[in-house]
């Protein structure tokens, strides 16, 4: 073969791995209302949008949002609630949020690691809020302790997170670079009824069971999810609704979204 073919091939094998490499540029940490992918965007607010509906009262409720980002599903939440506290590891996150929504006057922020304790009193909660956090946690364990011990007895607690065999599959670490742990459905299920003795299962972009071993297969050979013909295909127009699930071993979820009800105060 000729030097200059030779070179050409190495040439083309260097720029296909570097077409595959930018795993950070597809995965954001945290969604913004500046988010380029605005079907992503629409279903984190769709979450949020859900969590206000599924909240009792509302009105006279005092809402914690554990992982709040930069603050816009806090401030959904406020528009309805009595009061809210969005809460974040991150401070320039807690900065953005209350440059633009710091005049909200039942809304705070405050920088916090909930992993080493979330600081409240006791039974302090109407609701909680874990929107799209629990798989960025290194103790998640002793994140939902904390969000039973600062609930109320009759509080409510709301949880998503992604299905691992959907969105990871067939991989140890999770594909999301800012994932720490990720759960499958199964996993995170028992976690919640550990913790709390009611657990209504809801999702997002939910499939069936051969729609779900086919988006396995593409997502993990072909890494489709980086192609946005695919996506809109896929989970786009429509994919932000919130359904209940009655069966999931026929209905898998990308994204679990659960109620948890009666927090079991004491175990875990």
């Amino acid at each position: 073969m000729p030097a200059g073919r030779l070179r050409n091939t190495k040439r083309s094998s260097s720029a296909r791995k570097q077409k595959r490499k930018p795993l950070k540029k597809f995965f954001c940490e945290r969604i913004s209302l500046d988010e380029n992918d605005v079907g992503r965007l629409r279903r984190h607010i769709a979450r949020y949008r859900f969590a206000a509906s599924a909240i009792p009262k509302i009105e006279e409720s005092t809402i914690l949002d554990v992982g709040c980002g930069v603050g816009y599903g806090s401030n959904i939440l406020a528009k309805k609630a009595k009061r809210v506290v969005g809460l974040d590891i991150s401070e320039e996150a807690i900065n953005i949020a209350r440059t633009k929504y710091g005049k909200r006057k039942n809304l705070v922020f405050l920088k916090a690691d909930a992993t080493k304790g979330l600081p409240f009193p006791d039974n302090h909660f109407s609701a909680v809020c874990c929107i799209e956090a629990l798989e960025h946690f290194r103790n998640p364990i002793r994140v939902l302790n904390e969000i039973k011990r600062v609930l109320k007895p009759n509080g409510i607690a709301i949880i998503t997170t992604p299905a691992k065999e959907l969105v990871s599959p067939f991989r140890r670490k999770p594909r999301n670079p800012h994932h720490v742990r990720e759960f499958t459905l199964n996993e995170v299920l028992s976690l919640l009824r550990e913790n709390f003795g009611e657990v209504e299962v809801y999702g997002q972009q939910v499939l069936s069971s051969k729609g779900a071993i086919l988006t396995k297969k593409l997502f993990s050979f072909f890494g489709l999810e980086r192609f946005r013909v695919f996506r809109n295909i896929f989970l786009g127009k429509g994919s932000e609704r919130v359904v209940k699930i009655t069966v999931i071993k026929k209905q898998k979820p990308v994204v679990l979204v659960a109620v948890c009800k009666n927090p079991k105060k004491g175990s875990g």
